[in-house]
């Protein structure tokens, strides 16, 4: 689920086009929707489009993730190991 919420937070961020994405675990615009709506499109319009994404994340896997799709990784219970 992580990995297609920081693409759709990406899209969002971007304001290129109103956001569409269909994943396994999320699809915009909803589905089940009225179709009334519009498209999702960030009101905001930030000073950079380069926003950098930070996941706080534990485990091997999830780090391992983390550094393919995020730009920063906010350690969780993270205590390096003393070498001695």
């Amino acid at each position: 689920r992580t990995r297609e919420y920081v693409e759709i937070v990406r899209k969002v961020i971007a304001r290129d086009e109103p956001v569409a994405f269909e994943g396994n675990h999320y699809t915009l615009p909803h589905p089940g929707g009225t179709g009334l709506g519009k498209p999702l499109k960030s009101t905001l319009h930030p000073l950079r489009t380069d926003i950098p994404i930070y996941l706080g994340a534990e485990g091997p896997k999830n780090v391992a993730m983390t550094a393919e799709i995020a730009d920063g990784w906010l350690p969780i219970f993270f205590a390096p190991k003393d070498d001695g």
